[in-house]
């Protein structure tokens, strides 16, 4: 089912790698009890992302029978019919239980603004990058690459094809599946098209980032804040068909799901939180040192809470089973990467010396740690590339502390900022192990990776600055299970 080039050939894959992916996702979120009331920004975003991810274990299974079979089940134009067809069964299994559901509170003028500039400008820059194919650099030699293997190489060339044509064959499988999604769906390899549904995690991201502040924050300065985030290395990043923006917006997805679940007590968040983690695991290798992160600082509140008595209502045994999703996501990984040969370089010792990553951080710590934290520290305090967020999210945390005292720690801000100082800690110390040229590993992934939780400082910021009083505060601040008023403006 080729199409031609240019406009029509971009049409559909917008159509049927990006829009039909979300209306499945749609439905999906619905299913898990995500309605209106949540906020349409929310919910899109999450549909997106929930979306897409699905999509990815349908084509990958896709993929597979067709390695197994003489040619593919069926043709690939069918898999986002599919996705449209179940999208349509889920909503309307759930039409009923929205109309009972209360309706949302009507948004502040001050929302609109700012987000509509925001994704103007992005939308605008993504047009004038698909002006060019995908033809160099990581989205080429990694991401468009090991999708083109996926979804082209001849049955029993997958071996060779990932050694010998892909850079970095044992990065995670979910950015390829969306891009091989879009080959199917056209039934033909793609040389610029395939950027698009990559490029909308961008918009998905600056959605939940301007509903999840606006939602504990006074929306002026949610608004601003959006803006200076959009100056940073999101403006780059966002364009290409790396795998960072769609890291950066899991991330975001799953800790925004696990502060609403401490905040309200609805399970859903639980689930929501459990998806956008399989899809963290899913996206890029840093996924998984992000995810020990963010389960490790909730984890940690959730036993401060009087050792887990007044932990929130979202998160109880029987819900422990959603975390079978990020786990088979992480086996799944790691039994593809088994089954093909393909290995992490940065861990394996035969590429450091006879030392491992670990081993490498002890080794090197001396030699590489005074460049290390020279440069994140320009990093922090250069506001052409930070805007100065890091800096701002201790200030604002720092003046909060000194409000509440003890009672910050229970606070949003107080786990944003733990999971964002952990996380940097934690990339700074993989640079200090690196078995590349650290001149070189830092001035070409170390902005790019901060990227991953950058969002979490421009919350931590609104949440510390200029929090909305809730119903919860003023009972007792940052108490969990407490609804917030604020949850609702969208």
């Amino acid at each position: 089912m080729a199409a031609a080039d240019g406009l029509i050939s971009y049409a559909q894959v917008a159509v049927c790698g990006a829009v039909l992916p979300a209306f499945l996702g749609l439905g999906l979120v619905r299913a898990l009890g995500l309605s209106h009331a949540h906020g349409r920004r929310t919910t899109w975003a999450h549909a997106y992302l929930v979306g897409q991810l699905a999509m990815a274990a349908v084509t990958f299974g896709w993929l597979m029978l067709g390695r197994l079979l003489p040619g593919p089940p069926l043709p690939g134009w069918l898999l986002p019919l599919g996705a449209a067809a179940g999208g349509a069964w889920l909503l309307r299994r759930a039409a009923r239980r929205d109309r009972r559901a209360r309706q949302p509170e009507h948004a502040s003028l001050w929302i609109w603004p700012p987000l509509a500039i925001a994704i103007a400008l992005l939308a605008e820059a993504c047009s004038r990058t698909n002006a060019e194919p995908i033809h160099s650099g990581d989205e080429s030699a990694i991401w468009a690459a090991k999708a083109k293997v996926l979804f082209a190489a001849p049955p029993g060339t997958m071996h060779d094809g990932l050694h010998f044509l892909v850079a970095h064959p044992d990065y995670p499988l979910f950015n390829p599946l969306v891009q091989a999604l879009a080959f199917a769906s056209t039934g033909r390899i793609l040389h610029w098209e395939n950027r698009l549904p990559i490029q909308l995690f961008g918009v998905a991201l600056l959605l939940l980032l301007s509903a999840s502040a606006t939602r504990r924050a006074h929306p002026l300065l949610a608004g601003l804040s959006l803006l200076a985030f959009t100056g940073t290395a999101f403006g780059h990043v966002a364009l290409l068909a790396w795998a960072d923006i769609m890291l950066a917006c899991a991330t975001l997805a799953c800790v925004d799901a696990l502060l609403a679940a401490r905040e309200t007590g609805e399970r859903v968040w639980w689930r929501l939180a459990c998806c956008a983690l399989a899809a963290m695991l899913a996206s890029k290798n840093e996924g998984a040192m992000l995810a020990v992160v963010v389960l490790g600082v909730f984890a940690a509140r959730w036993l401060a809470d009087r050792r887990g008595a007044a932990a929130t209502a979202a998160v109880r045994l029987r819900d422990a089973a959603w975390l079978l999703m990020p786990a088979g996501t992480f086996a799944l990984h790691a039994g593809f990467n088994r089954a093909y040969g393909l290995g992490n370089d940065l861990l394996d010792p035969a590429t450091g010396g006879g030392r491992g990553l670990f081993e490498r951080i002890v080794h090197q710590f001396a030699a590489h740690a005074p460049e290390v934290g020279s440069y994140y520290a320009g990093y922090l305090i250069d506001a052409g590339r930070s805007r100065v967020l890091p800096i701002l999210l201790v200030l604002t945390c720092a003046v909060a502390f000194a409000r509440r005292g003890r009672r910050f720690f229970a606070r949003p801000e107080a786990l944003l900022l733990a999971v964002f100082a952990a996380a940097t800690a934690g990339y700074m110390l993989v640079f200090i192990g690196t078995n590349a040229a650290l001149t070189w590993h830092l001035a070409t992934a170390a902005d790019r990776t901060m990227l991953h939780v950058l969002p979490l400082a421009v919350l931590g910021i609104c949440c510390a600055a200029w929090p909305l009083a809730s119903g919860g505060e003023r009972a007792r601040d940052g108490a969990p299970g407490q609804r917030s008023e604020g949850m609702d403006r969208d």
